[in-house]
């Protein structure tokens, strides 16, 4: 299965996202979403294995996880300046444990609005932010996890 998996393909492909990984732990990478990009510092957490969904995480993958929902949703929020962090899990279109963790602008889309920009972005690439923004972004991330 994993060699179909595409989040399996891209954790063998680090140089993948915008400024490479933010940072890999024990369990889990860290990274910032890959083009086109919808919003500025939209993270993305996966575990390195390959499991389907929460529920399939082994008790070290689940005591790593609390560990980086602890510091992660903080550091997004003091480099962004967001009104909000949003942490968001489905993962039934690819079936391989991530998590989206994804900051919400002052007069942004809110809610599952903000999630239909995935869509918007990949319409109209027009609507896409800077990957060299988003580098810079991953850059200060990194310098503070």
């Amino acid at each position: 299965m994993e060699h179909q998996c595409l989040t399996c393909q891209f954790n063998n492909n680090p140089g993948k996202s915008p400024g490479g990984w933010i940072k890999e732990y024990n369990y889990w990478i860290l990274e910032h979403i890959n083009e086109p990009i919808p919003v500025l510092g939209w993270l993305v957490l996966k575990t390195k294995r390959h499991t389907d969904g929460i529920v399939g995480l082994n008790a070290d993958e689940a005591k790593e996880l609390g560990e980086i929902l602890y510091i992660v949703p903080k550091v997004l929020k003091q480099v962004t300046n967001a009104e909000m962090i949003y942490i968001v899990t489905i993962t039934e279109l690819v079936k391989h444990m991530h998590m989206h963790i994804v900051p919400r602008y002052k007069n942004a889309k809110m809610g599952s609005d903000l999630l239909c920009l995935l869509d918007e972005v990949k319409k109209d690439k027009d609507l896409a932010q800077s990957v060299q923004k988003s580098i810079t972004l991953v850059e200060k991330i990194r310098n503070n996890i």
